[in-house]
């Protein structure tokens, strides 16, 4: 199945699950079309951006959910993200996108520490995404909402977390939610 003109095949936002739609039995369903939608974003120039502007007409977004305090997010930035953004962006058409929710001087911070990527840095101003994140399954088997976390998220809104700090679990997690569209 194709999605509609407009709108991305796929988004990604960072964790890892095992279920098919990205989260465990019982666990709230996520509307991510809705939180996306509603999400205020404020880019690192101060320009306030909406769903539309994140995602344009891109096939797969990858929204890695950080703050600059964490030695975890910049271990997966420094040691996943970075190293196979240019593999992941032509076999799977993904741009990456940071996002925190520093605020006030730790924003100047977190833009001093990810301007050596070539990723667009994005402040979770009214922390609508952070709230509706959801709580990912990491290597040890325990589910917790911590960072980072990458979530997938498909053309119609369901919601796939990947591990950050494996690309072999990003991949896996990307080729699952894109079966997972075409039936």
């Amino acid at each position: 199945m194709k999605p509609a003109p407009g709108i991305p095949g796929l988004f990604i936002a960072l964790m890892l699950t095992a279920a098919v739609n990205g989260q465990a039995a019982g666990e709230k369903d996520i509307n991510m079309k809705l939180v996306l939608s509603e999400a205020k974003l404020v880019n690192v120039e101060g320009d306030t951006l909406k769903y539309p502007d994140i995602t344009s007409d891109r096939e797969l977004v990858a929204l890695f959910f950080c703050f600059n305090g964490c030695t975890g997010c910049k271990i997966s930035m420094k040691e996943t993200l970075y190293p196979n953004h240019e593999m992941l962006k032509k076999k799977y058409g993904l741009e990456i996108l940071v996002i925190s929710k520093e605020e006030g001087a730790g924003r100047q911070r977190a833009a001093d520490e990810y301007s050596g990527y070539p990723f667009r840095l994005l402040f979770d101003i009214d922390n609508r995404l952070f709230a509706a994140m959801p709580p990912g399954l990491y290597d040890n088997g325990k589910r917790m909402k911590a960072w980072p976390t990458l979530v997938l998220i498909d053309s119609e809104f369901h919601w796939r977390s990947a591990n950050p700090f494996s690309i072999e679990q990003i991949e896996k997690s990307i080729i699952e939610i894109k079966v997972s569209e075409s039936k």
